[in-house]
């Protein structure tokens, strides 16, 4: 018998063991839900198992194409996991993530501009205090575990995980983080620099692995993918059937730049022909795409789409036919390199995406540029030569299966046969 995933509705029903992956699986943001269904396909045929999801709140974003979730409540009740269980930190920037950032996260948009002011306003221990109160929790930090956390005896792996802002913590939070990975069965981090700091505050040789999430071309080749995106996200790629330029920034990132952006916009379609197709991916608090998207939109005077109700597959194939994809989504570059399409990393604000750039992007792309250097940057984008791209997307896609690989010896689970 191969794992089962747990849907909503049946969680009630007895299960045996569980693989209970952990991540922000409850709110839209593409990289987020991603996780959940990568890792679900990978650990489907693990016999003996049921797949369960869970994140901060009970969650159902299937319309989106992400996989409904149980509570953190949940994951740590008594009876709720059996001895023998497995639960996997499912990716993320999950080291230094905060409760009061996460809790941000999933309320609704409303509340956005009040918490960045309360942000500035309040200290970001009280802030993390009221938060963790919330969701009535004993963790210091959301997303760092161990297997003594829980009343049951289970196994805890951190899948390719990022760490690279945790160099922004003092050296006792640090010190307290690399205790806790020492605890673990498995741990891989995505970039060098986040394998760096955990060896310094820790000891831990740990694994380093892409993100998971470069699997997706070989989980959903374009033929598949194709037969399962929307009909808005058809007719769009039907549009610009001779090419596009997609192009993604969140609100952090962009308010204060919308008319650069639109000028080099401008610039990118007039010098190198192309549509423009404006991809909101995430738009939980926090991210909020489709806020400057939506104000470009009605600005530029050029053949241009937005996608404002994309679900996580209209999302990778709109990214997997582009011609070239910019964003300051990580996930969106991570996207493109899967399906060797041209990336360029914005800005120099998000250091997870510069650090996973220097990390396994090809020399030519190995950074973030300003917006004011967009237009450029596409030209030499699109300059990369197609097999670079390719050889380079089958040696991080091999590197991360070889890391599932690992990690499921280390937690005593079988490979399909």
């Amino acid at each position: 018998m191969t794992a089962q995933i747990i849907k909503w509705g049946n969680w009630r029903q007895h299960v045996s063991k569980q693989i209970a992956i952990y991540g922000a699986f409850d709110r839209f943001n593409y990289g987020d839900l991603l996780f959940a269904v990568i890792l679900e396909k990978i650990f489907r045929e693990s016999e003996g198992y049921e797949i369960v999801c869970y994140a901060l709140q009970e969650s159902d974003l299937s319309r989106h194409g992400g996989i409904p979730t149980r509570s953190i409540q949940a994951l740590f009740r008594k009876g709720n996991l059996t001895d023998g269980s497995i639960v996997i930190l499912a990716g993320g920037e999950v080291l230094g993530a905060t409760w009061f950032k996460l809790h941000r996260y999933i309320l609704p948009q409303i509340w956005s501009f009040p918490l960045r002011i309360a942000n500035r306003l309040i200290s970001a221990s009280i802030l993390d205090r009221i938060s963790r109160r919330a969701f009535r929790s004993r963790l210091t930090m959301p997303y760092v575990i161990t297997p003594q956390d829980f009343p049951a005896n289970v196994l805890v792996a951190y899948n390719a995980v990022g760490g690279s802002s945790l160099k922004s913590f003092d050296s006792e939070t640090q010190a307290l983080v690399g205790k806790k990975l020492k605890q673990a069965s498995y741990v891989s981090l995505r970039d060098s620099e986040s394998i760096s700091l955990i060896k310094e505050v820790s000891g831990i040789d740990a694994d380093l692995a892409p993100d998971s999430a470069v699997q997706m071309s070989a989980l959903f080749p374009k033929e598949r993918l194709m037969k399962m995106v929307s009909k808005e996200a058809d007719r769009i790629m039907g549009r610009f059937s001779g090419g596009y330029f997609c192009f993604q920034a969140s609100d952090d990132h962009a308010r204060d730049h919308i008319p650069v952006i639109v000028q080099q916009l401008r610039q990118v379609s007039k010098n190198h022909d192309l549509g423009i197709v404006l991809l909101p991916i995430g738009t939980a608090s926090g991210h909020e795409d489709q806020i400057p998207l939506g104000q470009i939109n009605t600005m530029l005077d050029v053949a241009v789409e937005i996608h404002s109700e994309a679900n996580i597959y209209d999302i990778m194939a709109l990214i997997a036919n582009a011609r070239v994809f910019a964003g300051t989504s990580l996930h969106g570059n991570i996207t493109a390199m899967s399906f060797s399409v041209p990336y360029i990393g914005l800005t120099d604000k998000v250091p997870k995406l510069e650090a996973y750039l220097r990390t396994w992007a090809v020399p030519e792309l190995n950074h973030c540029i300003a917006y004011d250097d967009l237009s450029m940057a596409v030209r030499g984008a699109l300059n990369v030569p197609e097999d670079k791209m390719f050889r380079r997307k089958n040696h991080f896609v091999s590197v991360s299966q070889e890391s599932m690989k690992q990690m499921k010896k280390a937690l005593g689970l079988k490979e399909a046969s």
